[in-house]
C-alpha cells in the first residue's frame, strides 16, 4: 500500500492508494474520493486514510436540549449501518 512518511495525508498519496486498492481488489472504488474536506484534516485520527464512506443518515427533532453545552431546541443527525448491513445479506 502507498505510504509517504512525510506527506502520507496528501492528496496525490491518497490518490495513489485508491489506485492500489482498486487494482489489488479488481474493484472500482466509486464513492470513496469523494469526501468533502482536506484529507489532511484526518492526521492523527486515521492511518492511511484512502476516502471515505457514505453510510445512510436522517434526523431526529427538534429535540429539546438543556445541557452543559447546548440548551434550546435541536434537529439531531442520526446515522447506522445496521439496516444496510442485514439487506446486503439478506438480499433484499
Amino acid at each position: 500500500m502507498p505510504y509517504s512518511k512525510e506527506e502520507n495525508y496528501s492528496r496525490e498519496v491518497v490518490s495513489k492508494r485508491q489506485r492500489w486498492v482498486e487494482e489489488f481488489s479488481g474493484t472500482k472504488l466509486n464513492h470513496v474520493d469523494k469526501q468533502s474536506f482536506d484529507p489532511l484534516e484526518t492526521r492523527g485520527n486515521i492511518e492511511n486514510f484512502t476516502g471515505v464512506a457514505q453510510v445512510p443518515l436522517g434526523f431526529a427533532g427538534p429535540l429539546k436540549i438543556n445541557g452543559e453545552y447546548a440548551t434550546g431546541e435541536y434537529v439531531i443527525p442520526l446515522a447506522t449501518t445496521e439496516g444496510t448491513s442485514s439487506r446486503a445479506t439478506t438480499g433484499a
